[in-house]
C-alpha cells in the first residue's frame, strides 16, 4: 500500500508521523529524524538526528553513530557553525567514535574543522574542548610527541567539569609515564 502512494502523500504521511513522535513523552530522535527527512525536510532532521548519533555514541555503537552524524551533517564537509554550536557534543562523539573505527584522518579533520569554527565563533571554551579531542586524536596518530602539554595544562586551569577536562587530565599522565616521570603521571 505504501509503495502505491504518490510522492507527496508519501511526504506528508512522514510529515505527520514526525510531528506525532515529536509530541510523545518518550520520544525516539532517531525515527523522528528519518521520518522527517523522508519528509522532504532535511532541517528539521538535524536536530533529532544529532542527538540520536550522541546517544549511540554513549551506548558505544560507534557505526551507527557514524552514520547517523553524517545523516545530521555533523561530518567534515557539512558541519556549519550553527550546527557545531547547536551539536558540540554529537560532533566530539562522531570525532571519538572515528577514532576508535580507524578513521584518525577524518577525526583529525573533524577535529581541525571545529577549532575552526569555535574559534571563528570567539567561543574560548569551545575552542579549548575541540583541541583536547583534537589532541587525543593526535596522540593516537602521531605519539605523545605531537601533544603539545601546554595546551593540555592550560585546559585543565580553564575547562568547566567536562568530559574534555577528564581528558585532558588522563593525557597528560600519559605523556608524564610516557617521559619517565610516574611521580607526574600519578599527580594527574
Amino acid at each position: 500500500l505504501y509503495e502505491e502512494l504518490a510522492p507527496e502523500l508519501r511526504r506528508e504521511f512522514h510529515r505527520a508521523l514526525a510531528q506525532h513522535l515529536e509530541g510523545r513523552s518518550n520520544p525516539e530522535p532517531e525515527r523522528i529524524g528519518t521520518h522527517w527527512e523522508r519528509a522532504g525536510a532535511s532541517a528539521r532532521a538535524v536536530d533529532p538526528l544529532a542527538v540520536a548519533s550522541l546517544q549511540a555514541y554513549r551506548r558505544q555503537e560507534f557505526q551507527r553513530a557514524i552514520r547517523l552524524g553524517r545523516r545530521a551533517g555533523l561530518d567534515v564537509e557539512k558541519l556549519d557553525a550553527e550546527r557545531f554550536t547547536h551539536h558540540p557534543d554529537a560532533v566530539f562523539g562522531l570525532a571519538y567514535c572515528l577514532e576508535n573505527t580507524g578513521n584518525g584522518d577524518a577525526a583529525s579533520r573533524l577535529g581541525q574543522r571545529a577549532i575552526e569554527l569555535a574559534t571563528a565563533a570567539g567561543n574560548e571554551n569551545l575552542a579549548r574542548r575541540a583541541t583536547v579531542h583534537d589532541l587525543t586524536v593526535r596522540l593516537k596518530l602521531e605519539g605523545p610527541d605531537a601533544v603539545r602539554r601546554g595546551v593540555l595544562e592550560d585546559a585543565t586551569r580553564q575547562l568547566p567539569m567536562c568530559e574534555e577536562l577528564g581528558r585532558a587530565w588522563y593525557l597528560l599522565g600519559y605523556i608524564a609515564k610516557f617521559e619517565g616521570d610516574t611521580d607526574g603521571a600519578d599527580r594527574y
